[in-house]
């Protein structure tokens, strides 16, 4: 694990200078310098541990609410806004191989985003997601044109989406990279929280996205 990243130099030397004017303040010289020194490295390791967990949690969840931030934009909201904007709703549907070009009313579209809720859930939703007969769809963003993709059923006049963040598998493998240790369950599900509650804060932020509004997001 790099320490530099979560105590950083800086707030070393502070809590060493914080310590050591107050153990001098409050011990003065009634003590012996044993004495105070003892208690000024005892008090210097509590503050320096306190401070390493707390910005070890802030990393963290700074970690998940990027990555959350990211899937949100490039994905939930770009493709809401695209339902918003385009009156057609075209699809290019790629079906045993070729591509055809495809048009649902909005009332037939269909869109539910599973949130897993722990490591374990996330891998159970990547198998069943994978066992299902799914169809790949492109869709050209109208704001800045850049073409994205997903996973859907076709369900005669009728499309329905369901996908799933996958960026959450990157967080086991930045921990893993990072602190040499299992991501273990009760990481994931604190980590997979912060990244949850982010993507529903955002959601509350665009209530004026009607589409949006409409899109069924669950936790699993």
């Amino acid at each position: 694990m790099n320490i530099a990243k979560i105590l950083p130099l800086k707030e070393i030397f502070t809590a060493i200078l914080t310590v050591a004017v107050t153990s001098i303040t409050s011990l003065g010289f009634k003590q012996s310098t044993t004495t105070v020194v003892c208690c000024s490295i005892i008090i210097l390791m509590v503050v320096l541990f306190i401070q390493y967990r707390s910005n070890k949690e802030k990393r963290e969840k700074a970690i998940a609410e990027t990555l959350a931030y990211g899937y949100f934009m490039n994905f939930i909201l770009k493709f809401s806004n695209n339902l918003l904007l385009d009156q057609k709703n075209h699809f290019t549907v790629n079906i045993d191989g070729k591509s055809e070009d495809q048009y649902y009313l909005l009332d037939n579209i269909e869109v539910q985003i599973i949130l897993p809720e722990n490591k374990t859930k996330l891998q159970q939703t990547a198998k069943k997601y994978n066992e299902r007969k799914l169809y790949r769809v492109q869709v050209q963003s109208i704001k800045d044109k850049d073409a994205f993709w997903f996973r859907a059923e076709l369900l005669g006049d009728k499309i329905r989406i369901t996908d799933y963040p996958r960026t959450l598998f990157s967080l086991e493998n930045m921990y893993s990279l990072e602190n040499k240790k299992e991501y273990t369950e009760g990481m994931s599900k604190k980590q997979y929280g912060y990244f949850n509650q982010k993507i529903k804060q955002l959601i509350q932020q665009n209530t004026e996205n009607q589409v949006l509004q409409h899109f069924d997001i669950r936790s699993n």
